[in-house]
């Protein structure tokens, strides 16, 4: 294997770690600081308000503010990924 595909190799396997522990950070972020409000049946509810990934990230940023987490742009970002492969599918 030549350096050129080593670096390719390690480059694209780097970009994929951070997606997967985002996966996780976002469960834990939804755990720690969304189900004391409400429980994940709010995310697949036959009448759920969310209806566009617009709908989503507005949700998610206005839930921070009343919950008072000091969530950083990557977390939030992270969640609305999270809630939307999981329960949206936008």
């Amino acid at each position: 294997m030549s350096f050129r595909h080593l670096v390719l190799v390690v480059v694209i396997a780097m970009g994929a770690m951070p997606a997967v522990a985002a996966d996780i950070n976002a469960r834990r972020l939804i755990t720690d600081d969304c189900t004391g409000c409400h429980g994940n049946e709010v995310f697949s509810r036959q009448d759920r308000t969310v209806s566009s990934m617009p709908g989503l990230k507005a949700r998610v940023r206005n839930c921070t503010a009343v919950a008072g987490v000091d969530w950083s742009t990557d977390e939030v970002r992270a969640v609305i990924e999270y809630l939307n492969e999981r329960y949206y599918d936008f």
